[in-house]
């Protein structure tokens, strides 16, 4: 028998959950009761949602169960001051913030924009501790 948040033949695998809301129905745009109830047992990698992206020959879910309940979001760019201080560049980049967001409003329902040092990923709901409990939104990133 496993501790509770934990499953496996060794009780090592760390379960995510989440329930789903009308707001988080609306993130997901769809209606359809299945991709409802994998977010809901997969909240972190969306599997069975979205297929894993391949970057560098390496497959990747948007998000990864790392102890019960809690998330680590795939960040596929960010913003590194050390990096940024010695090469400049795309280290330096910021997540966008638009500045016009009281006029307009240029994301989708799954969208968002970055919150931490991420500008290109995914983030999602957060507990009372700023911990990730799932990855269903997408880190917006401008055309320009």
């Amino acid at each position: 028998q496993c501790a509770p948040g934990y499953t496996g033949f060794d009780c090592s695998i760390p379960v995510c959950t989440l329930e789903s809301t009308p707001i988080l129905r609306e993130q997901l745009m769809t209606e359809d009761e299945d991709k409802i109830r994998l977010f809901e047992q997969h909240p972190c990698s969306l599997e069975g949602i979205y297929e894993p992206q391949v970057i560098g020959g390496i497959e990747y879910k948007r998000g990864v169960c790392v102890l019960p309940n809690k998330c680590a979001c795939l960040c596929k760019g960010r913003k590194d001051d050390k990096y940024c201080k010695k090469f400049g560049g795309i280290h330096c980049k910021n997540p966008f913030q638009d500045p016009l967001f009281k006029n307009r409003n240029v994301l989708r329902p799954n969208e968002l924009f970055g919150t931490r040092d991420c500008w290109s990923g995914y983030e999602g709901l957060v507990d009372e501790n700023d911990n990730f409990v799932s990855c269903h939104m997408t880190i917006y990133e401008p055309d320009y």
